[in-house]
């Protein structure tokens, strides 16, 4: 019988909290790391827990209850590299609840490079679409839109933006 050890899991688009109660009833020992946000909606604003990591979830199992694990509706399969399970060390998955549960302003950025379509989701630019001409420190970047055959140079935040 061997240890258990962490795995990462794929899962569908939004599945990710349902997959988490589905394997917490058969007893599974599994983590979603979760932050907090606020949505806008059209008409009220409301603060939301989402995954950290989108399309993950983390399990503790040994090899021999895979089975078990991958039979839960959303999982789509097992993270592999080299076409072997990947481990998670134990110490990561510690590091990574420690993170979640002690910081207020943990965000994930949005990974952009020059060059790329982008498109503005979120402020005074929401709708917009242009290409990253450059990245300015961490945080901001400099997004060329163009629009009547004109070139505007912005500063957006890189978490106000999704590839278009």
């Amino acid at each position: 019988m061997s240890k258990s050890q962490w795995y990462a899991f794929y899962v569908k688009p939004r599945h990710e909290k349902r997959v988490l109660d589905r394997a917490k009833e058969l007893e599974h020992e599994v983590y979603l790391p979760l932050i907090k946000s606020w949505n806008q909606w059209s008409d009220r604003k409301k603060e939301i827990e989402k995954p950290l990591i989108p399309g993950y979830i983390f399990s503790r199992i040994r090899l021999e209850d895979r089975v078990h694990i991958l039979q839960i509706p959303g999982i789509v399969s097992i993270v592999k590299i080299g076409g072997k399970w990947a481990t998670i060390p134990d110490e990561q998955i510690e590091t990574l609840k420690q993170f979640v549960n002690n910081s207020d302003t943990l965000t994930t950025e949005t990974k952009v490079v020059r060059g790329e379509k982008v498109r503005v989701y979120r402020g005074a630019f929401a709708g917009a679409t242009g290409i990253v001409k450059g990245i300015k420190g961490k945080t901001r970047l400099v997004l060329v839109i163009d629009n009547l055959n004109l070139s505007y140079s912005v500063e957006i935040k890189k978490t106000d933006l999704k590839k278009a």
